[in-house]
């Protein structure tokens, strides 16, 4: 998942970390450590991301509703 976002960002979007942070309404930093993987994606997040990709980068459903139990 984490490559395909950067996969999307840079060779299907051809937009910079700091242009796809602005769209998605985080920091270039807080992206920047999701791409590599040093930050787990909140299931808020997960849902921008697959909306802004138009349905290109895809979250397991499961993966998200336990992300989201472990938060409350």
């Amino acid at each position: 998942m984490r490559k395909s976002l950067r996969e999307y960002r840079k060779e299907i979007r051809k937009i910079t970390i700091m242009e796809a942070a602005k769209e998605l309404g985080v920091t270039s930093a807080t992206l920047s450590r999701v791409e590599s993987g040093k930050q787990n994606i909140r299931p808020q997040l997960a849902l921008k991301i697959e909306r802004w990709s138009n349905g290109w980068i895809k979250f397991d459903v499961n993966d998200l509703l336990k992300l989201g139990s472990s938060l409350s």
